[in-house]
């Protein structure tokens, strides 16, 4: 009988132990998703925070008609912008750019005949994988989109749109 009473007793301080090692681990946890909770309580209000700064900067990209990123800027269909020479416009959420190349303000000698006024601008329209030499006075055949430009002072600057072609 003894023999019996000192397994049982055994079988008992071994469950005795595993109930302390269990009590431990249930307060190691409990300390942890305490630390957890509240670190998640802060993450939260961080992600909140994070969410509500990407969908404004969204939508003032959205809203806005010309968004300037860098030297580059990026417009809304049918949105004037003044550029300057080298300078990319690109048009929101398309392959489309248009790149100032070069001014020309040669006036017609009084000598000649000329046809236009001796003045343009000379665009690189992008579209897609397609580039197109084009100008203040030329449309590009066969283009999905057109520049079209509104004021300029033939020498610095030129104010645009980029618009779809009548044709397409």
């Amino acid at each position: 009988m003894e023999e019996i009473d000192s397994k049982n007793l055994a079988k008992s301080q071994h469950a005795t132990s595993n109930t302390s090692r269990l009590r431990d681990f249930a307060e190691k946890i409990k300390k942890t998703t305490g630390w957890f909770t509240a670190l998640m309580i802060k993450h939260k209000t961080i992600s909140a925070v994070v969410v509500l700064i990407i969908v404004t900067a969204v939508l003032i990209f959205n809203y806005l008609p010309v968004v300037a990123i860098g030297n580059n800027k990026v417009v809304n269909l049918g949105s004037a912008v003044k550029i300057e020479k080298n300078q990319i416009v690109k048009l929101k959420y398309t392959d489309v750019s248009v790149k100032i190349m070069n001014f020309s303000n040669t006036p017609c000698p009084k000598s000649q005949e000329c046809f236009g006024s001796g003045a343009t601008v000379e665009y690189m329209l992008n579209v897609g994988d397609k580039s197109y030499a084009t100008g203040s006075q030329t449309k590009v055949e066969g283009a999905k989109y057109q520049v079209e430009t509104v004021s300029t002072d033939y020498e610095t600057y030129a104010e645009i749109k980029i618009i779809k072609s009548d044709e397409n």
